[in-house]
């Protein structure tokens, strides 16, 4: 379970360790493209956007339309 309240600090010459073991110790990564292909998404996930409104959608809520990240809905209808 992630911690809620994460301080992660965004500086050059930080050392973060990130973990992972496959299920039944099954080998992660195949080969160094996979790895360098999980560095790539990981990267791109932990960047911030340079236009924050760019992600932004429109999408309707019983009937009511927002504007903003949508995420996925966890409740009962």
């Amino acid at each position: 379970m992630p911690a809620k309240h994460f301080l992660r600090v965004d500086e050059e010459g930080i050392y973060s360790h990130i973990y992972n073991k496959g299920v039944e110790q099954r080998v992660i990564f195949n080969d160094r493209e996979d790895y360098e292909t999980f560095l790539g998404y990981l990267k791109e996930y932990l960047t911030p956007p340079r236009d924050p409104e760019s992600i932004k959608k429109a999408f309707e809520v019983k009937g009511r339309t927002f504007r903003g990240t949508p995420h996925s809905f966890k409740g009962k209808n």
